[in-house]
């Protein structure tokens, strides 16, 4: 309907009768641009008062972040001492059954030499005895 002057005093020359008209564009002119300032400061009041309330929750949204990428890393290294503590536990396991084993068939050695000799003994002492008996 209007156009926007940015100057009032720019605007097209009026005669006398249109005074009123005059006036009420001068007013309307200047009140556009009040206008403009105020939604203006509206708005930035606005992004300011988004930006107060949110702050709070994008800060503790990057610590939380932050801490979840240390407590990750310490997972991933105690997940790894665990698996090194569970190979090593394995290994040493295994070697104490290789050790076992192996003192296991010693001892069956042991046992079986002590056997064969005193088979050996015995049998001597008793094939004595009878030729003892016959002289």
């Amino acid at each position: 309907m209007f156009s926007k002057a940015k100057d009032p005093q720019q605007a097209p020359p009026i005669k006398d009768k249109d005074k009123g008209a005059l006036s009420s564009l001068k007013f309307l002119t200047c009140s556009i641009d009040k206008a403009d300032l105020i939604w203006f400061e509206y708005e930035t009041r606005l992004r300011k008062l988004v930006e107060e309330l949110l702050e709070p929750t994008v800060k503790r949204s990057r610590e939380e972040r932050e801490m979840y990428e240390v407590l990750s890393k310490k997972h991933e290294g105690l997940l790894k001492r665990v698996e090194d503590l569970e190979f090593t536990s394995h290994r040493t396991q295994k070697r104490q059954t290789v050790f076992e084993d192996i003192f296991r068939r010693i001892s069956e050695l042991v046992r079986d030499s002590l056997i064969v000799k005193f088979l050996k003994g015995f049998s001597f002492r008793t094939k004595q005895e009878k030729l003892m008996k016959r002289c």
